[in-house]
């Protein structure tokens, strides 16, 4: 426990900012939190969390160029927010709450795997539209 990885692995659209950025920090269990966001994300929406173009290409350019944007988009001050935004009226609040919480860009004040399993959503509870959605 407390070990983190140092080499680069995963899928782009499910890395966290620590993971895409330079600050060090690595693979971690805040990182694998981020990732289930991410899915979560997908499966309350139909949509990836992180949108980029995906060409079929083996070229180390153009997986550096998709890892680029990716970065711009997780690790900017904005994007995450503003695709919950986008989202927020179409899933049920206790599931925004839970997104906010484990797609925080800080790794010290995202959810832990503990406080995830003990939200409200994840135990059932106000799975009703929000107010104000058709």
């Amino acid at each position: 426990m407390g070990q983190f990885l140092d080499v680069r692995g995963g899928t782009i659209e499910y890395s966290a900012p620590e993971v895409l950025g330079h600050n060090g920090a690595g693979f971690g269990l805040p990182a694998d939190l981020w990732a289930l966001g991410a899915v979560l994300f997908l499966m309350l929406t139909g949509e990836p969390l992180i949108q980029v173009e995906n060409p079929r290409s083996p070229d180390e350019v153009v997986r550096q160029m998709l890892r680029q944007e990716a970065r711009e988009k997780v690790c900017g001050p904005r994007y995450v927010r503003l695709r919950l935004q986008a989202v927020s009226m179409r899933i049920p609040l206790p599931a925004l709450d839970l997104l906010e919480s484990l797609l925080a860009r800080d790794p010290e004040k995202r959810m832990t795997a503990a406080e995830a399993l003990r939200h409200p959503f994840v135990q059932g509870e106000g799975c009703a539209r929000p107010l104000g959605a058709q």
